[in-house]
């Protein structure tokens, strides 16, 4: 699979999505979704509500959690808004902030990554600093 992607990248991402969207419990997907992990490209897709539907996203990152424990942490740094952006820069922030709370929140131990979402108490959405709220929260 690792040669399909260097030889072809567009086309294996493109059809790894399309896999992924119709059948979460494909086999071999863990592989696959390691690779995109590896590669940066199934973080961009789970922070944006476009690519999968929430029940997909958190099925997917439940799969890479045990390839990578850390992935709510990931999740949470690519959704911090970028410095100096611009008004629509904070707006798809604060959606792919919303949606990586709401995907992490689905976890059932959220003192792993709870100090990343407390960072997330400053953020500048009010919606923002309500979820990270709860979640803090509900991990005390």
């Amino acid at each position: 699979m690792r040669d399909l992607y260097e030889s072809d990248q567009s086309g294996f991402v493109e059809a790894s999505r399309q896999i992924i969207r119709e059948n979460v419990e494909a086999p071999g997907l863990p592989y696959v979704l390691t690779l995109l992990l590896n590669n940066g490209v199934i973080v961009k897709w789970l922070t944006d509500p476009d690519y999968f539907t929430t029940a997909q996203a958190t099925s997917i990152v439940e799969i890479l959690r045990r390839v990578n424990p850390r992935i709510d942490t990931l999740l949470i740094a690519a959704a911090f808004p970028p410095a100096g952006g611009g008004a629509s820069d904070k707006a798809l922030s604060e959606a792919a902030c919303l949606r990586v709370l709401e995907i992490t929140a689905a976890a059932n131990n959220t003192l792993r990554f709870l100090p990343v979402v407390a960072q997330l108490l400053r953020h500048s959405s009010a919606k923002v600093r309500t979820k990270a709220a709860l979640i803090v929260g509900r991990g005390n």
